[in-house]
């Protein structure tokens, strides 16, 4: 009984972080914020397609970028993730991507197979076209 009452509490929680991005870029997007913080626990960059991994239940930003380009219709989102260690399930889950032109190859990295910068606090920045009137 415990055990799942902490499996839903958990997933309650990386459900809020991973909506707490959305609402952040929906702001930013409609120009009614010029940029946006989530500091969301657990960050989500082990979290492959297929499978939860190192306490991560959703790659948070990658769940963000893709929502970016499918909802707003972005065509390139950069994703910066300065961790010490390597986030494997970003790399998954953009692994498509590589070679086309859609990941930078050139970022200077400790692992030869690290397309983006590791952090587990998530700073992604938006700018719009538009000037936002509010903070």
């Amino acid at each position: 009984e415990y055990v799942d009452e902490a499996a839903a509490l958990a997933f309650e929680a990386a459900e809020t972080g991973a909506g707490a991005l959305l609402a952040a870029a929906d702001e930013i997007m409609a120009g009614r914020s010029r940029r946006g913080f989530c500091l969301v626990r657990p960050p989500g960059h082990h979290a492959t397609k297929s499978r939860p991994m190192g306490f991560c239940l959703f790659n948070n930003i990658a769940v963000c970028a893709r929502y970016l380009r499918s909802r707003h219709g972005l065509d390139r989102v950069a994703i910066v993730d300065f961790d010490v260690h390597h986030g494997n399930g970003t790399e998954d889950i953009f692994a498509e991507l590589a070679g086309d032109g859609r990941i930078a190859e050139s970022i200077p990295t400790t692992s030869s197979r690290m397309r983006t910068i590791a952090r587990h606090h998530w700073s992604l920045t938006l700018r719009s076209s538009s000037t936002p009137s509010g903070p």
